[in-house]
């Protein structure tokens, strides 16, 4: 049975927590090397090391028009984010040929 996880950069009060976006991305990436599915909405950084080395060629890039906005579970509405953002698939070890 192939795994598949999905996950989202943690957010602080608008802005993404940089500090562990290296250390995310060289996860995801390895886990899809073990044949599992990884799908990960993230901000559009193709600006940083982490892009080229872990995303550019190694994975299906989508970018999301717009900024994204987000809701609680009360239905109270955030601020939209101050960052483009694009969801990535890792589909299980296969790239996308770029590389």
């Amino acid at each position: 049975m192939k795994k598949c996880a999905v996950c989202h950069e943690p957010v602080v009060s608008g802005v993404v927590v940089h500090s562990e976006c290296l250390e995310r991305m060289q996860k995801a990436y390895e886990e899809s090397q073990k044949c599992a599915t990884v799908v990960l909405l993230i901000p559009a950084r193709t600006d940083t090391s982490y892009f080229h080395d872990y995303i550019y060629g190694k994975a299906e890039i989508r970018f999301v028009r717009g900024r994204l906005r987000f809701e609680d579970e009360a239905g109270r509405r955030y601020d939209a984010a101050p960052f483009p953002s694009m969801v990535v698939v890792y589909r299980g070890g296969v790239s996308d040929g770029t590389d």
